[in-house]
């Protein structure tokens, strides 16, 4: 997938991959970044081997000619990276071709997302016609002061997102002892996005635009703490309704 979001299946025909280094967890870097290699075939009939061959390039070419990063996912888990280099060998009369892959990441980790949406139960009813952006199933319901358990099942720490929806005042939430707070108001139909990544905080208003809230947040505590694996013991209001995205990192995908 590009950073322009166009997708390619590297195991569905007219590509397929047969070797790869994916599941390699090397620990030292180059200068330029990790390296993973896939080597596929290429294999169609005259008519659209010069389109399949045109298409596998405008993909793969994206980024680095934007100097961007894109994703390689793997049994639901991607790295950012980009192609460093397309290497095609053994062409037989425009039929088949053999492609080697290598691809550079700036950091060995593969990411799995796992999102939790945490909500009031008397106020679930006052919810309705609110379209939120994020249109996850509500799987904990919580009373006023509310504490909810989460299992977050990574060996190390994990950057996160958090999207804290309107109205509420002052949202503050704790996490296993850890308080993340932004002094700001969020009015109804707007939200507010925490990213640990990026290390921002944005305000999305009811028309459109966005709104830096990064001079708001909690100075005592930082709002960009990672979120520790194992058990989690979250708090808070209960007054407003809210969505913890974990992007839990390996140095390789989980096995399927």
């Amino acid at each position: 997938e590009n950073s322009n979001g166009e997708k390619l299946d590297l195991m569905k025909p007219p590509y397929r991959a047969i070797e790869a280094d994916i599941y390699d967890s090397v620990w030292e870097s180059n200068s330029d970044g990790y390296e993973k290699k896939i080597e596929l075939d290429m294999m169609d009939d005259t008519t659209n081997y010069a389109e399949n061959m045109n298409r596998l390039y405008d993909i793969f070419a994206v980024d680095p000619e934007n100097d961007a990063y894109g994703k390689l996912w793997v049994n639901g888990s991607y790295i950012y990276c980009r192609v460093k280099k397309k290497e095609t060998n053994q062409w037989k009369g425009q039929i088949y071709a053999y492609i080697t892959l290598t691809f550079v990441a700036p950091d060995l980790a593969w990411i799995t997302e796992e999102k939790k949406t945490f909500v009031l139960l008397s106020e679930s009813d006052g919810m309705d016609g609110l379209d939120y952006p994020y249109d996850y199933p509500y799987d904990y319901t919580a009373g006023k002061d509310a504490t909810a358990s989460w299992i977050i099942d990574n060996i190390s720490d994990s950057d996160f997102s958090m999207i804290i929806y309107g109205p509420c005042v002052n949202p503050e939430i704790d996490i296993s002892g850890h308080t993340y707070a932004v002094d700001t108001t969020v009015d109804s139909e707007e939200y507010l996005i925490i990213d640990s990544q990026s290390h921002t905080i944005m305000k999305h208003v009811a028309s459109g635009s966005n709104i830096s809230l990064f001079d708001k947040r909690n100075t005592e505590q930082s709002v960009f703490q990672k979120i520790k694996g194992g058990i989690n013991t979250i708090r808070w209001s209960g007054s407003f309704l809210f969505d913890v995205i974990v992007y839990k990192a390996r140095r390789e995908p989980k096995w399927n």
